[in-house]
């Protein structure tokens, strides 16, 4: 669903996507009723081109079904670092990410 959202607002272009580097990292998961669990995702999309889209889903599952609502999606423009990470990663300014 995030790579859809992100297509439909024309931040993704299919022919531009490297399917096969596509990364999803849960980063959260909460209760919050019987069988009902709040999910949040963290979905990073390489492009052919070297740049990375970021993205942030989050959405509601059970154990019968993996999605009982809409999910929302929130685009990363660009992560803020810590002093302390600055020195493992830049965000340079065209999207890629740089490992010093």
């Amino acid at each position: 669903m995030t790579h859809v959202q992100l297509k439909n607002a024309g931040v993704l272009v299919n022919d531009e996507v490297d399917f096969g580097r596509t990364a999803v990292q849960q980063i959260a998961s909460q209760r919050i009723r019987k069988n009902l669990y709040r999910q949040v995702f963290k979905i990073v999309f390489h492009l052919k081109n070297g740049r990375l889209i970021q993205a942030i889903a989050v959405s509601d599952a059970s154990k019968e079904e993996c999605s009982m609502s809409d999910v929302t999606v929130y685009r990363i423009s660009a992560p803020l670092l810590n002093e302390s990470a600055k020195g493992r990663h830049q965000m340079l300014a065209d999207g890629r990410t740089s490992n010093w």
